[in-house]
């Protein structure tokens, strides 16, 4: 999928969009102070990072929700439980796999 910095920066926008006006019922995704701007910073970053299409991984620009048991730079992992995310602090996937995880 070849995009430009500026396609991808909106789609990451529209996500989070989406989230933020679906999921005050659904309660999906933990809560994030500037899911936006951290979804469009990575869309420009894996836009600029893979340019042409030949050398983009195979998620390129898939947005994909990542359950709370995986952890993920940047975002808190609690498990599903209600203890505190430093309780399970340890290694964590590196979230610069081009793909962009628009949260939890």
């Amino acid at each position: 999928m070849a995009h430009g910095d500026d396609d991808l920066a909106e789609a990451a926008a529209a996500t989070a969009a989406r989230i933020a006006a679906g999921d005050t019922q659904i309660r999906a995704f933990v809560p994030e102070p500037d899911r936006a701007g951290r979804l469009t910073a990575q869309a420009r970053e894996a836009a600029s990072r893979w340019p042409g299409a030949a050398d983009q991984p195979p998620l390129f620009a898939v947005a994909t929700g990542v359950k709370d048991v995986i952890r993920v730079d940047g975002l808190p992992t609690a498990g599903g439980s209600r203890l505190p995310p430093v309780a399970l602090a340890g290694r964590r996937r590196p979230s610069s796999a081009g793909s962009g995880s628009p949260g939890r």
